[in-house]
C-alpha cells in the first residue's frame, strides 16, 4: 500500500531535461544472476463464500460480482500484495517479524508458487505480466551503493541497476512490457527518477534507463507508476513534496508533460484515462476535529476535486477504471475512534470528479486493490481474517 512520501531536502542541482533519452539499464551486462532464497511456502487461503455480502459497502454505480469470500488465517501477523490487473491472485507472507512462510497465491485454483519475500514490514515490488509473477528490491553493496535487484522466478536474481541511496517506488507490467520507477541512478544521490523498462522475461542487460530530471532546487523523488500500455509506453509522477510532476515515457524518451501543486505531499496516481494525482488537502498532522479531512483529487489539466473523510488516510491506492478510476483507502473511523479502522472506496469519472459518495466497504486494518476494465478485486485483513469482495462499476 502506498504510503504519504516523506521528504528531504536535496542538496546537489543538477540541470534538468524536459525531454530525456533512454539507456541500457544494467550497471554491467556481464554481472552474474545472484543467488535468491525463498522462505518456506504459504498455503492457499481457505476462502468460504458468504451466504450475504452484509457487513461489507460499495460505492454507488458498483455491484458485487460474486460472492463475498472470507478465510481465517494462521496465528501471528499476515501481508500481502496484489498485482495491478490481476482479478484473482495475491502475494502472501506470514510471520511475527520475521517472514515464516510466503507464496504467490491463485485463489482460482489454490496453486502457491515460491515468493522472495524476506523482510514481513519491507516486500519487494511485486507485479504479475502475462508470463508470471516479477519481483524487485535493493540489496545493499560493499561499497555503501544499493543495486536493484530483478527476479522472475526460480533461485537467482539480477542486477538491473545500483546507485547511491537508490530507490525503489513502483512497479507496473501490461502484457510482456513491464516498467519500475526508481530514484535517479547516479553514483551520488541526487533528485529526480529513473524508468527502468523492458520485456517481463529478458535479460535485465537488454532493460533500457530513461532518466527523468527535472533540474531545479527540488528534492523530486519518483511517487508512481500512473499507467503503462503495452508496447512500453506509460506515466510516471514525481513528488517534491510541494510540487507533482507528470512524465510521459516510451521507449526512448520522457516528456515532462505538466507540474501540479500538492504543497502537503502526495499519495498515488493513476489513469482515467489521462493522469489523475491523488494528494492531501491539508496537513496530515493537523490536530483532529470534528472536521473531515480533505483528499484532493487532481487533474493533468489543472481540474481539483475534493473527497472527504474522517481522519487522514494512513494508505491510499488509485487504480483505472474502464470509465473513469477508483480510489481506496484505509483510515480511522473517526478522530476520536483511532483505533478502529475502516477501508473506503469511491469511484471517479474519467475527469476525476467524484461519481460517487466516499463508501465505507468494511472495518479493516489493511487493503489491496486490482481492477481491470470495470472490474474490481479488494482484499481486506481485520484481525485473522481475510476477505475478498469482488465487484463491477459499469458506465453510468
Amino acid at each position: 500500500m502506498r504510503r504519504l512520501w516523506l521528504w528531504a531536502l536535496a542538496s546537489l542541482v543538477l540541470p534538468g531535461c524536459q525531454r530525456c533519452s533512454s539507456k541500457t539499464a544494467a550497471r554491467d551486462a556481464g554481472e552474474a544472476p545472484l543467488a535468491v532464497g525463498t522462505p518456506a511456502r504459504a498455503a492457499a487461503p481457505a476462502m468460504r463464500p458468504l451466504d450475504t455480502p452484509q457487513g461489507y459497502g460499495l460505492p454507488s454505480g458498483c455491484r458485487f460480482d460474486g460472492k463475498v469470500e472470507r478465510a481465517q488465517l494462521p496465528e501471528g501477523r499476515t501481508r500481502f500484495v496484489a498485482a495491478r490487473a490481476t482479478l484473482d491472485a495475491l502475494a502472501l507472507a506470514h510471520g511475527q517479524t520475521a517472514v515464516t512462510s510466503a507464496g504467490f497465491v491463485d485463489l482460482a485454483t489454490r496453486a502457491v508458487s515460491d515468493a522472495p519475500w524476506a523482510e514481513l514490514e519491507a516486500p519487494p515490488l511485486m507485479e504479475r505480466g502475462r508470463a508470471g509473477w516479477l519481483a524487485a528490491w535493493l540489496d545493499s553493496t560493499a561499497l555503501g551503493t544499493r543495486r536493484a535487484l530483478l527476479w522472475r522466478g526460480g533461485a537467482s536474481a539480477e542486477v538491473l541497476a545500483e546507485g547511491d541511496q537508490l530507490e525503489l517506488s513502483d512497479v507496473a507490467c501490461a502484457g510482456d512490457d513491464c516498467a519500475i520507477l526508481a530514484s535517479l541512478v547516479r553514483s551520488a544521490a541526487a533528485p529526480g527518477a529513473s524508468w527502468l523498462a523492458g520485456k517481463a522475461g529478458a535479460p535485465a542487460s537488454s532493460w533500457r534507463r530513461t532518466d527523468l530530471d527535472l533540474g531545479g532546487d527540488e528534492p523530486w523523488l519518483p511517487l508512481a507508476i500512473a499507467g503503462l500500455a503495452e508496447g512500453g509506453a506509460g506515466w510516471a509522477a514525481l513528488s517534491s513534496g510541494k510540487h507533482v510532476a507528470l512524465f510521459s515515457v516510451n521507449a526512448e524518451r520522457a516528456e515532462k508533460k505538466q507540474v501540479l501543486d500538492a504543497p502537503h505531499g502526495a499519495y498515488d496516481a493513476t489513469l482515467g484515462p489521462e493522469p489523475l494525482v491523488i494528494v492531501p488537502g491539508d496537513r496530515i498532522d493537523r490536530p483532529c476535529g470534528a472536521e473531515e479531512f480533505p483528499v484532493v483529487v487532481l487533474g493533468s489539466g489543472g481540474q481539483r476535486h475534493e473527497l472527504r473523510t474522517p481522519a487522514p488516510p494512513e494508505s491510499v491506492i488509485a487504480r483505472p477504471l474502464a470509465h473513469g478510476a477508483l480510489v481506496a483507502w484505509v483510515a480511522p473511523v473517526s478522530c476520536q475512534l483511532q483505533e478502529r479502522r475502516v477501508v473506503y472506496l469511491t469511484r471517479l469519472d474519467p475527469s476525476g470528479a467524484p461519481a460517487s459518495s466516499p463508501m465505507a466497504v468494511a472495518d479493516a486494518t489493511g487493503f489491496a486493490l486490482a481492477t481491470r476494465g470495470d472490474q474490481l478485486s479488494l482484499w481486506l485483513i481485520s484481525g485473522q481474517e481475510l476477505s475478498w469482495v469482488r465487484a463491477r462499476c459499469p458506465k453510468g
